[in-house]
């Protein structure tokens, strides 16, 4: 099985880029290595780590479904035992053929305080990647929403439930890395949504002797002020498709600002209303070279086109788009769709006998 081709075809397409001179790159921004970065990040989805039914019955255990249970309708609460309700080692197994086809080997798995990653190896490089948000698991969306709460150090401001969830794995990713001759070999790291945002700020503080290579993030939030980058030394590539609105969450400061300016005009409350939203919201922007995938019909991805910047009308009008029709939204922070779009752009730049637009 193989877990992001659905068709022999599709299959092909991916052996056919993966066999020609220089498959990925190094540090510059590279379309093929975008392309096997996405495919990475969407491989991190594969549940490979136990599910709340795969363990032994616990008080501890009871306990969160008899919370959980109490808030479902009889619809949900089926849909949340089927979710749950999975063989991890298949799921492991699973992830393993997939690397495979990929021609990657698994060094190992994490799943720790809800953060669940992996870390893959290709001859002479490694890739470790972060899993993104799980709508149906409550620690995810918890953490997302720790927006107004955020780490100092110095001067620079980060998102804690982020940083938290790094922190939580960091040790284990460490030692992984000194392990099995992965010491000396070059590291990427690569997420989607949340996994993208853990990404990067575990490229900023994982400690590895082989370095660093890049990171490549997908569809991700804000979650730094503008002073975090200045120290990290990792080139950091955040990719953001069409109408995606999860990477204009939390709103920039700019936009923050102008509305605590309205908020302020509020007679007898507007002073205190526009200290707590700069206070919780005035800090977030995002950092990184962006690349910015151009909007296309559903599944006619042969016009798409990469740019390295686009205006803010450009950005406006996506976010309209998105207004007008919600689903457009999850159509567009879908992994498979940020995949599947630079596969197209990678042919496309092989076929041309170029590099990076």
């Amino acid at each position: 099985m193989n877990y992001l081709a659905v068709s022999r075809e599709q299959e092909a397409r991916h052996v056919r880029l993966l066999n020609r001179a220089g498959a990925w790159c190094g540090s510059a921004y590279d379309d093929r290595t975008s392309w096997l970065m996405a495919c990475m990040a969407e491989l991190a989805y594969v549940k490979f780590n136990p599910g709340l039914l795969s363990d032994p019955v616990s008080e501890e255990l009871v306990s969160r479904l008899e919370g959980r249970v109490k808030k479902m309708s009889r619809g949900k609460f089926r849909k949340f035992l089927q979710d749950q309700n999975y063989d991890h080692r298949a799921q492991e197994a699973l992830l393993r053929e997939s690397l495979g086809k990929l021609g990657f080997t698994l060094e190992g798995t994490f799943d720790t305080e809800g953060i669940q990653a992996f870390l893959a190896r290709w001859d002479d490089r490694l890739v470790l990647s972060f899993r993104g948000t799980e709508l149906d698991v409550f620690r995810d969306i918890k953490r997302n929403l720790r927006v107004s709460d955020m780490a100092r150090e110095g001067d620079t401001r980060l998102h804690r439930g982020f940083l938290e969830g790094v922190q939580a794995v960091q040790y284990q990713i460490e030692q992984m890395l000194k392990s099995n001759g992965n010491r000396d070999l070059p590291l990427f790291i690569t997420g989607h949504s949340q996994g993208g945002a853990l990404a990067a700020i575990a490229a900023g503080r994982i400690q590895h002797a082989g370095g660093i290579a890049a990171c490549y993030s997908f569809g991700a939030p804000r979650f730094s002020n503008m002073f975090w980058v200045r120290n990290l030394k990792t080139p950091l590539y955040r990719v953001v498709n069409a109408a995606d609105a999860v990477p204009l969450l939390p709103p920039r400061r700019e936009i923050v600002f102008i509305l605590a300016w309205f908020v302020k005009l509020i007679p007898s409350s507007g002073d205190d209303l526009h200290e707590k939203l700069i206070s919780a919201l005035g800090q977030y922007s995002h950092v990184g070279d962006m690349r910015y995938l151009s909007n296309c019909p559903a599944a006619e991805y042969g016009g798409v086109r990469l740019l390295h910047h686009t205006s803010t009308l450009y950005r406006l009008k996506a976010a309209f788009t998105m207004l007008r029709s919600p689903k457009i939204f999850l159509r567009d922070h879908s992994i498979r769709i940020y995949r599947e779009k630079l596969l197209v752009i990678a042919e496309r730049r092989l076929s041309d006998g170029a590099g990076d637009q």
